[in-house]
């Protein structure tokens, strides 16, 4: 397994009491800690070579998704949820 070399941040905060959550990626800590409020968590994260994720780009999530959260795993124990074949978890 090949782990992305430099890290990337996943940012969730939520801008106020009556909005929606907002979620983004940041290729940087310092770009996480300038836009920091108290409803702000962060998180380092690393792509993988095999799903072609070592080099992520900036992305913002725009409109309305879900997301889910699986975890803490180790990376080498999500690629054995996987078939040989499938590379989504």
């Amino acid at each position: 397994m090949q782990l992305a070399k430099q890290p990337r941040f996943v940012v969730l905060e939520r801008p106020d009491a009556t909005s929606h959550h907002k979620l983004k990626i940041v290729p940087t800590l310092a770009e996480v800690l300038r836009s920091w409020k108290p409803s702000t968590r962060g998180s380092p994260v690393f792509g993988i070579g095999e799903f072609g994720t070592s080099s992520i780009a900036r992305e913002d999530f725009r409109g309305t998704h879900r997301v889910f959260f699986a975890g803490p795993v180790h990376p080498e124990k999500a690629l054995d949820c996987c078939t040989r074949g499938d590379k989504k978890l």
